[in-house]
């Protein structure tokens, strides 16, 4: 049986604890764990999650993507995958505060 894991924000002061949770639920998916702890997501961080994001795959990806600060630039790089991403493909970021994400970002994956 198949978990429905969709894209979304997940806002948390314990990203270990929300990523945990999404491994145990994501058993029958491929996972790609992109984190940053101690500085702002950046741009080739985001490069990368777009090259994995194409990788084919038959059973469903989920790209986790954690840090602190996502910057604006980083969101709009972001922003097409996450509108059109490939086919079994799905996003979570998981950040500490609702009021970093931008709103292009917030209007297409649901705050959790």
């Amino acid at each position: 049986m198949s978990l429905d894991i969709k894209s979304q924000v997940i806002i948390t002061q314990d990203s270990n604890q929300a990523l945990e949770s999404l491994k145990a639920k994501a058993k029958d998916h491929r996972v790609i764990i992109i984190q940053e702890e101690s500085k702002a997501f950046g741009v080739d961080d985001a490069k990368e999650a777009i090259a994995k994001a194409y990788i084919a795959s038959e059973i469903p990806t989920l790209i986790i993507l954690i840090a602190k600060i996502f910057s604006p630039i980083v969101q709009n790089k972001l922003l097409k995958i996450i509108e059109e991403p490939p086919p079994k493909t799905d996003f979570i970021l998981i950040t500490q505060s609702k009021s970093t994400i931008l709103p292009t970002i917030k209007s297409r994956l649901p705050i959790a």
